[in-house]
C-alpha cells in the first residue's frame, strides 16, 4: 500500500476504539498482536481506498508498527481507521464507527514489527460487529489465516 510518511501515535489516557481478543493459546502468551481487517480474498486484501489497522502506533516513513502485548490469553488492541487517496494523502485515525467486518489477528513475538512481515500466527473472525469503534471476538471462534486463504 503506497503512503505518505506518518506516524500515528495511541492516546495515552485509554480513550478510543479497541477490539479485544480473548483465548489466545497459552503459546503465544508474551506476543504481540496486530489487526487488519479485508473482504473477499478474491477480491484482495482491502477494501478500495481504507482500511481498518489495529497497533499502538504506525510509521510509514519506517514502514514499522508497535504493536500493543499479549497479557495473560487476551489483548486489547487500538483500531485506527486508515484512508488513502492518490491526490489528498494519507490520513489515519481512530476507528469510532459501526459495522460488520472480516478481520485477522496477527501474532508476533517483537513489540516492533516491519509492515508485511510475517507472523508466528493469524486468525481470521468473519462478521465481527463493531459498535462505536469496539469489538470482541474469542481465539477459537476464528479460524487459521492460513486456512482462510486456501
Amino acid at each position: 500500500m503506497a503512503a505518505a510518511g506518518f506516524t500515528v501515535t495511541g492516546c495515552g489516557n485509554g480513550t478510543g476504539a479497541y477490539f479485544t481478543l480473548t483465548g489466545i493459546p497459552e503459546r503465544y502468551g508474551t506476543g504481540f498482536a496486530a489487526l487488519w481487517n479485508f473482504g473477499d480474498p478474491d477480491a484482495g486484501m482491502e477494501p478500495e481506498g481504507w482500511v481498518l489497522a489495529g497497533a499502538v502506533s504506525v510509521d510509514t516513513a519506517t514502514d514499522t508498527a508497535a504493536l500493543p502485548a499479549i497479557a495473560g490469553d487476551q489483548v486489547r488492541i487500538p483500531v485506527w481507521i486508515w484512508r488513502w487517496a492518490a491526490d489528498a494523502g494519507d490520513t489515519v485515525e481512530r476507528w469510532s464507527g459501526t459495522g460488520t467486518f472480516t478481520v485477522a489477528v496477527e501474532i508476533f513475538d517483537t513489540a516492533t514489527v516491519d509492515l508485511g512481515e510475517e507472523s508466528l500466527a493469524g486468525r481470521v473472525f468473519a462478521n465481527v460487529e463493531f459498535t462505536d469503534g469496539n469489538a470482541s471476538a474469542a481465539w477459537g471462534d476464528g479460524i487459521d489465516l492460513d486456512e482462510w486463504w486456501d
